[in-house]
């Protein structure tokens, strides 16, 4: 009668030493089917959990109907436990009134280090531009830029009779008493934009200035000979 080949390996387990015998590990087929996992063939398992957060409870209020307590979005009755409007805007004043004692502290010192000593405008600068700059707010008169000059300082190889036609072009702008000629512009959004229309007037004023209206017609433009 042939044994079967489990009835064998039993038979020569049981035939070896009690040591050796503990050493050999049972194969699979021989593992007893139980729920606890065998570290020498399962692997721990993974168990994972899901949570479920249910949403929050919706006011009646923000509905229309029944009254219920005041979400984040909705504004809570004053009951004498915060600040009015007026404390509010005291309090958003010191704030700014500290935030400009910490400029004054911590940042206008480091201005020194972008300091120039003055230097005198040379005989070739004669131009002399004047801005208006609100600090803090936006203000309509900031772009505002004034230009002063002297017709005698205009190193543009102008006669004394150019130059009388010049204050007279200027007008009431030429002030006599100082011999300066003032000009403004405020045209224009930007102060580079008005400083750049200012300095194109002063070279049409010498080039009309420079025309002399009393010369033979011939030599004018459109003269006939």
């Amino acid at each position: 009668m042939a044994s079967s080949p489990s009835l064998l390996l039993r038979t020569a387990l049981l035939r070896l030493p009690t040591p050796l015998r503990a050493t050999i590990p049972s194969p699979p087929t021989t593992r007893p089917l139980t729920s606890t996992p065998t570290p020498s063939y399962d692997h721990p398992i993974l168990i994972s959990t899901t949570t479920t957060i249910s949403p929050p409870p919706v006011s009646k209020s923000a509905g229309g109907g029944g009254s219920g307590e005041p979400t984040e979005l909705e504004e809570k009755d004053w009951d004498g436990d915060d600040f009015t409007s007026s404390g509010h805007a005291e309090l958003l004043r010191h704030r700014e009134a500290r935030a400009y004692a910490r400029l004054a502290m911590y940042e206008m010192p480091l201005l020194s280090k972008l300091s120039k000593p003055f230097r005198p405008p040379s005989r070739a600068e004669v131009l002399r531009f004047r801005y208006t700059t609100y600090f803090g707010e936006a203000h309509p008169a900031e772009r505002k830029v004034v230009v002063e000059f002297a017709p005698r300082d205009l190193l543009v190889g102008l006669t004394e009779a150019q130059r009388g036609k010049l204050v007279k072009l200027a007008g009431a702008r030429f002030d006599p008493a100082r011999g300066v000629v003032k000009i403004s512009c405020e045209m224009f959004e930007l102060q580079a934009q008005n400083k750049r229309y200012l300095s194109d007037l002063v070279d049409r004023l010498v080039l009309e200035a420079k025309v002399c209206l009393f010369c033979d017609p011939l030599a004018l433009p459109g003269g006939k000979g």
